[in-house]
């Protein structure tokens, strides 16, 4: 289907299970990302689940398009979370980056083809937490690194996120002083998502980054010492902001809605090779608390950034979870069955996204192709 703007898209329900794309060898995984090197080849990490304390990153690799997968490599720490990847490909040589929370927000990187890993410098600036986002690789070769901090003791009495970026010039290894982003009206956990402009159109080298906004409160509280999901406020949408200069400035966020509708939730963008600019969330169909019920929306901007394009659905069915289908106790305390979304950009122009989808009830992986001119 097609609307006046441009944009088509069609959903495609992903088949089968996560754990047959790595041949089985995880019983459960969490936090799963898939990278696409420039030389062609494809990434698989994940954190598998655990009872023990230690989180390891494994990271799996193909090199036939996906249709056979390695042997996992173990990154091992005390913990990780959230691990997201990028790569670059300099005078033939490919370096793999993985930007995780471990003590701190932290590059891991490679050098080998993902055979083995490389610590960077840890940014841990002070005693709050930190939380990495995604990785960018900049138009001159430096690394951006997005991450968060928060509170995480009772005598830190900050109510809220403040969002930075670091950059570094020599792989991850060491970072220059973080720039300040925004603040974010409620302590993590709350995602961030950050892309930058490498094509050759009159926007290159811009990087934007996205956010949810609002006078929402706490994602979850313990409440009968159980985590149980608490929303407030009756404002929270799209925030997208982008930086000229590497990082070191941004501008006045844009605020994106679909108008009539209620929260917005997991923001993504993407930018394609024309320049385009894709940004994709989740929303619900109106403000209320524990709101089970959400569409996929999109919006393009054609000009860096500056302006959108109306917001329209990327589902065409709505999303109401029925708890009798998904099970406990992930259901009570992640409604729209999971804590992201995915955005990207093809070659020939489109966007790809992908979200949970619970059209009947159950939790299941969507796609749909998107095109925006």
């Amino acid at each position: 289907m097609s609307n006046d703007g441009g944009q088509t898209w069609e959903a495609t329900e992903l088949p089968g299970q996560l754990d047959a794309l790595v041949n089985g060898r995880i019983e459960t995984e969490l936090d799963n990302w898939i990278l696409i090197a420039p030389n062609g080849e494809a990434y698989y990490t994940d954190l598998p689940f655990t009872s023990k304390e230690t989180a390891p990153i494994l990271v799996f690799h193909s090199s036939d398009k996906g249709h056979t997968w390695s042997e996992p490599v173990e990154i091992a720490d005390r913990s990780f979370d959230q691990p997201r990847t990028t790569a670059s490909l300099q005078d033939d040589k490919l370096r793999i980056y993985i930007a995780a929370a471990s003590q701190g927000a932290v590059v891991l990187s490679s050098e080998d083809g993902g055979h083995s890993f490389q610590t960077g410098t840890r940014i841990e600036p002070d005693n709050l937490g930190h939380q990495a986002m995604n990785p960018l690789l900049l138009v001159d070769g430096s690394l951006l690194l997005p991450y968060l901090d928060f509170p995480i003791e009772e005598q830190h009495r900050l109510n809220f996120s403040r969002l930075y970026v670091a950059r570094s010039e020599d792989g991850g290894r060491t970072f220059g002083v973080a720039r300040f982003v925004t603040d974010i009206a409620r302590p993590y956990p709350g995602p961030a998502y950050f892309a930058t402009d490498v094509s050759r159109g009159r926007f290159r080298g811009n990087i934007y980054g996205t956010w949810e906004e609002g006078d929402f409160g706490p994602r979850m509280v313990r409440r009968d010492d159980q985590l149980v999901r608490e929303e407030s406020g009756d404002r929270r949408e799209v925030a997208v902001a982008r930086s000229t200069g590497n990082g070191r400035n941004w501008s006045v966020p844009k605020v994106l809605r679909a108008e009539g509708r209620g929260a917005a939730h997991f923001a993504t963008l993407a930018v394609s090779q024309q320049s385009v600019l894709g940004v994709l969330w989740i929303q619900d169909e109106r403000y209320e608390s524990d709101a089970r019920c959400y569409r996929v929306w999109f919006a393009a901007s054609v000009d860096g950034g500056e302006n959108f394009s109306v917001p329209t659905t990327v589902s065409e069915k709505v999303s109401c979870s029925d708890p009798k289908l998904n099970p406990e106790p992930y259901f009570n305390t992640r409604l729209k069955g999971g804590d992201y979304i995915g955005l990207a950009a093809a070659a020939d122009g489109s966007f790809h996204a992908v979200w949970i989808d619970a059209r009947d009830g159950a939790f299941r992986l969507y796609t749909a192709r998107i095109e925006a001119r």
